[in-house]
């Protein structure tokens, strides 16, 4: 996780820009949070990768329909 606050999850399905953004303002201190892990539907996101670069837990949750296979958590 990364900073001290509200505990927040971050969701997203691809680059990660708005992580990116949420992670400067709580290094910054204009956000008082703390991300407890991000999640993505998309398998190969680059957000999960920021995350775990970012020493944050990283889930892949597929959507029923669309993707086969169990989840990956890291």
């Amino acid at each position: 996780s990364l900073g001290q606050g509200v505990p927040i999850v971050v969701l997203g399905s691809g680059r990660g820009s708005n992580f990116d953004a949420i992670l400067a303002a709580i290094r910054a201190g204009a956000l008082e949070a703390e991300v407890r892990a991000v999640v993505s539907d998309r398998r190969e996101a680059p957000i999960l990768e920021k995350a775990r670069a970012a020493g944050i837990p990283a889930v892949w949750v597929p959507v029923k329909g669309r993707v086969t296979g169990p989840s990956c958590v890291s």
